[in-house]
């Protein structure tokens, strides 16, 4: 995943580097930044299985929260880069605004994702069904990709 996310930050910092350079680049650091955190976490998760054969079953419970908040950490950094993406789509004129709009409507939901799961884990339960928003955006921008291959209007 990480790899991938490497992968589509340059990409998509290609296609959208002629609507801001400037802002293209920011979100390309930003989904940078975030797959940088998630390696992190996943290092940390993988001391587990040692901690756990060593009886260390503390640090083994440690290593697996420290991952679990740098997964969210990433994905507060992720929602930066979509709500620059929405934008920068916005601004394209080649994707349906609908797409666009839901693209930075995402980043609300995963900020608020994250913030309430590393402060407010009672919260959770309320903010996971918005998580549709991404999968639905998310999707929908792949399709339109795949479709018809441009971001930017002609």
């Amino acid at each position: 995943m990480v790899g991938a996310d490497i992968t589509v930050a340059l990409l998509f910092y290609r296609l959208l580097a002629p609507v801001s350079a400037g802002l293209s680049l920011a979100a390309m650091v930003f989904r940078l930044m975030q797959a940088a955190t998630i390696a992190v976490g996943l290092i940390l998760l993988a001391g587990i299985p040692t901690s756990l054969t060593s009886g260390a079953d503390v640090q083994a419970a440690t290593l697996l929260t420290l991952h679990g908040i740098a997964y969210d950490t990433g994905l507060a950094l992720f929602a930066v880069n979509c709500w620059l993406m929405g934008w920068l789509l916005w601004q394209a004129g080649g994707v349906p605004r609908v797409i666009a709009a839901g693209i930075a409507l995402s980043g609300g939901v995963y900020m608020a994702g994250s913030l309430a799961r590393l402060a407010a884990p009672d919260l959770l339960p309320l903010i996971q069904p918005a998580y549709l928003v991404p999968l639905l955006a998310e999707t929908g921008l792949c399709l339109w990709l795949l479709i018809t291959g441009r971001v930017r209007a002609r």
